[in-house]
């Protein structure tokens, strides 16, 4: 029970990095400092595509790679595991897009729908055997 938690908490937190250092280099690449104001509260509305497809692709390597992490880690139930990190960082997701005002209903749509399937993406990618690890894969035949 123990490892499934400390799986579950750091595959979350390493998912919660990834986020943060991709939005940070996509607001870098992406946002410019001119649209936004904070005195004007619709400026997100005439952010370019970019900067929401940014947000969407740190999101979504977050997610899978959280949800890789936590499978890595327990024992057991790794898909269960991998889904748990994507369910807790769809959470925050949703508080963060709660927060985001006046953002396009297409990134609403994939926003909320990216989490859960890209942490189970993660989760399965960790439980993949890799060829030549199971003896059941296929060898070359300088390997025989």
């Amino acid at each position: 029970m123990a490892r499934s938690l400390v799986a579950v908490l750091l595959g979350t937190v390493l998912g919660g990095v990834v986020i943060g250092i991709g939005m940070a280099v996509g607001h870098a690449l992406v946002t410019p400092s001119d649209v936004l104001s904070p005195d004007d509260p619709a400026a997100f509305s005439r952010l370019p595509p970019a900067h929401f497809v940014a947000k969407l692709l740190a999101w979504g390597l977050g997610s899978f790679l959280g949800g890789f992490y936590a499978s890595y880690l327990a024992t057991r139930r790794k898909i269960v595991h991998g889904m748990a990190v994507g369910a807790v960082l769809l959470v925050f997701g949703i508080v963060q897009l709660s927060r985001i005002p006046h953002s396009p209903s297409w990134f609403l749509i994939i926003g909320v729908l990216l989490f859960l399937p890209m942490a189970w993406a993660g989760a399965c990618a960790q439980s993949l055997k890799l060829p030549g690890s199971h003896e059941g894969w296929i060898v070359a035949d300088d390997e025989r």
